[in-house]
Order: structure tokens, then sequence, then C-alpha cells
């Protein structure tokens, strides 16, 4: 549906986060979101962020969900 396209420290998490609740809500079926980023550290962070605002689902931990390969 979109890009995202944030400078640092501005949120780009909870943007994301907080953009995804909203499909869910919105629109009908299981929608599969893709988050690309450029560090370790940041697809630690948003699947967390993820996680923690139950974006996931009940059974899913952020750990299952961030790819293992490129």
């Amino acid at each position: 549906l979109g890009v995202f396209w944030h400078t640092q420290g501005s949120g780009k998490s909870y943007s994301m986060a907080f953009f995804a609740q909203k499909i869910r809500r919105k629109m009908a079926g299981s929608p599969t979101f893709v988050v690309l980023t450029d560090r370790e550290e940041l697809n630690i962070q948003i699947s967390d962020i993820f996680e923690n605002c139950g974006i996931l689902g009940k059974d899913s931990k952020a750990k299952q969900c961030i790819a293992t390969s490129g």
C-alpha cells in the first residue's frame, strides 16, 4: 500500500505498527506486512514493537517472524 520514509528517531516503528493495526481493522482477510531494514537491531526493534502491540497474534513471537536469510 505504500512506503514509509522517516528520519532517524522519528518513530518509524510505532508509525508502522499503528498503520498495520489500522489496516487489520479496516480490511477483511489476513494481510501480510513486509518490513525491510538495513540493520539487525532494527529488525529486532520493529518485530518486538509489533509483538508488544499485539499485531502478530496471540501465539506468535517476534523471533518467529524475522526472516533467517535474504
